[in-house]
């Protein structure tokens, strides 16, 4: 099992590379996506709902996968511990396989709208309306909600498939 440390050093590494990322992205495939959707269908004012959905899809993905590889990497580096490039690639689709839909949902859902408003029904209205309480708090409560539940999960999971930790199937010999 890998050590708290190496996880929560991990889990952080991700976090702050998929921060790295959510500035790049809008000026580099933000801006292709944008150009091939105009390409294609026109406008981006005539279906708004659509370009934005596929945005923040596909802005998704591309934010957490480089964030997603480095950080598997580096668990591997602080746990000490070998590992194939097969499993490597195995633990990095399961964790993508389980955090963009729960990101969508948040997106579709309005998760951060939700914790902002129980924000306010807790504390009250904020004093002043374009403070980071107000504007920025919620949105990085809901990602940390949706995001480290799938990142201990995956971890740990990787942790024991690299380790050889896991069950061994039960083996029947037949006598004759």
């Amino acid at each position: 099992m890998l050590p708290m440390k190496a996880i929560l050093i991990t889990i952080a590494c991700w976090n702050i590379i998929c921060l790295a990322m959510m500035f790049i992205y809008p000026h580099t495939v933000g801006y292709v996506i944008y150009t091939l959707y105009t390409a294609y269908f026109g406008d981006i004012q005539a279906s708004y709902g659509t370009y934005s959905r596929i945005g923040v899809y596909v802005g998704l993905a591309v934010i957490t996968t480089p964030a997603t590889f480095v950080s598997l990497g580096l668990c591997n580096v602080l746990a000490k511990q070998p590992s194939t490039w097969r499993l490597w690639g195995v633990a990095a689709v399961a964790w993508q396989v389980l955090l963009i839909p729960i990101l969508i949902w948040s997106y579709e859902s309005g998760f951060s709208y939700k914790i902002n408003q129980l924000g306010w029904d807790i504390f009250g209205p904020p004093d002043e309306i374009y403070s980071f309480r107000n504007l920025v708090l919620h949105r990085i409560v809901a990602w940390l909600v949706c995001t480290i539940p799938v990142s201990l999960a995956v971890l740990w999971g990787y942790s024991q498939i690299s380790r050889g930790d896991r069950p061994k199937p039960p083996t029947h010999t037949t006598t004759a």
